[in-house]
């Protein structure tokens, strides 16, 4: 085993440690405030993004910065966490243990859940009455006004692990109304990296809620 090897090694290892240790603080800031455990939460994400930036792991990296950056806008409500976010960022945590290599799953939808995560951030900070980390983008127009862009509609599923975009109908009968997008942990039994349908955004996301059963 080269010396690479056994630094992937220890950091898997580490990766598993830390999650662990984040899920069971997340599961208290979403009964309500605990300024301890949303610092305890704070720690490890802040040293888990340190080490996979040191171990060349950059996506990880970037996803775990917004999951910190998430925990972090709740430290005004004693870091309480709203149900949607908690769930966020333990779908985010099984997104870093596949894309540090510490357990196999399905490839994750990164940009999505970054999104996502993004998303969950503004709320939480609106919620406390501050201004969003990420206003929406204003697109100028020819009187020199801005406009503010919508937020791109989410790709329609094609098989019921909603991984694969749905190819348009092009036929000529009258337009059908799009199926919402499959819910995550549905069809294959494997979970979707990524955020819930829109159309149903109280619904808790499946896989997120076996990865808090799989914490207690």
């Amino acid at each position: 085993m080269s010396a690479r090897d056994k630094l992937l090694g220890q950091f898997r290892e580490l990766v598993i440690e830390r999650l662990e240790k984040i899920g069971k603080n997340l599961m208290k800031l979403e009964g309500g405030p605990d300024p301890e455990s949303g610092k305890a939460a704070l720690r490890e994400l802040h040293g888990l993004k340190g080490e996979a930036r040191m171990m060349g792991f950059a996506d990880v990296n970037t996803l775990v910065h917004e999951m910190e950056e998430l925990v972090r806008s709740a430290e005004k409500g004693g870091y309480a966490l709203q149900p949607q976010s908690a769930d966020a960022l333990l779908v985010a945590s099984d997104a870093v243990t596949v894309m540090s290599g510490a357990a196999q799953g399905n490839p994750v939808e990164l940009p999505r859940l970054i999104e996502w995560l993004k998303q969950r951030t503004d709320a939480e900070r609106q919620l406390r009455g501050l201004a969003p980390a990420h206003p929406p983008q204003v697109t100028p127009t020819q009187s020199g006004t801005g406009v503010i862009a919508p937020p791109p509609p989410p790709e329609p599923s094609a098989d019921k692990s909603g991984l694969h975009g749905r190819p348009a109908d092009t036929r000529p009968s009258a337009p059908v109304p799009p199926r919402p997008s499959a819910l995550p942990g549905t069809g294959t039994g494997q979970p979707r990296f990524g955020p819930p349908a829109p159309r149903r955004p109280r619904r808790r996301a499946a896989f997120a809620s076996r990865s808090r059963a799989s914490r207690l």
